[in-house]
């Protein structure tokens, strides 16, 4: 059910139970698989159905179901090895190397490729080139923040995205940040809009 409030979720449920008759299992673990219920909860990306299927594939090279436990701990361990070589490569390919400035966006590019490693910078690319069809709807200032509300070009739905000028930080209706750990394209559509050339701490992850 995509990107809904708990609001959208409730009248759509409901109608769709009544509509096509269906059993209401589902509703009572609605927190364990509803966006709008789990949105905001931290799954470092775990939650899509394909990260999930390539980890079990990667699992089962290393692992098969008739092994007994002295076997399993010793081919889990042969996996647990394996990852942490692919680790160590990542990090060198982090430290060592710049990659090709891709968007014209370049002080902000630059920036997150030496603030990401090159796994995270490459996803957070792929938001900064959505940036651009960001567009901010209106702004509002309060005592604490300001708010912006931003939508996609050429779609109805809007984002309230808050900004702290004080302490510098950000935060989306949408939650992705908190999700996965990584700036939603709202939030770095404002940015661009701000004029922004660095990407606040409060965006970046230890």
């Amino acid at each position: 059910m995509g990107d809904l409030e708990v609001d959208e979720f409730e009248r759509i449920w409901t109608d769709s139970v009544v509509d096509h008759r269906l059993e209401d299992h589902l509703y009572a673990k609605k927190h364990s698989w509803s966006n709008a219920h789990i949105r905001g909860k931290f799954f470092a990306g775990l939650k899509t159905t394909s990260r999930c299927e390539a980890l079990n594939m990667q699992l089962g090279k290393f692992i098969h179901n008739g092994y007994n436990l002295r076997e399993f701990v010793e081919h889990f361990q042969h996996y647990l090895e394996f990852m942490r070589r692919r680790e160590l490569v990542a990090d060198y390919k982090s430290a060592y190397g710049e990659p090709i400035v891709k968007t014209k966006l370049e002080a902000i590019e630059q920036l997150a490729a030496t603030v990401y490693t090159r796994e995270v910078f490459e996803l957070f690319r792929e938001v900064l080139i959505l940036a651009s069809n960001v567009r901010v709807v209106s702004t509002k200032r309060t005592s604490t923040c300001v708010l912006f509300e931003v939508a996609m070009y050429c779609k109805q739905r809007s984002w309230a995205v808050s900004w702290a000028e004080e302490d510098d930080k950000f935060s989306c209706f949408c939650q992705r940040m908190e999700s996965f750990g990584l700036p939603c394209v709202h939030m770095v559509g404002v940015l661009v809009y701000l004029n922004m050339k660095a990407i606040p701490r409060s965006l970046i992850l230890e």
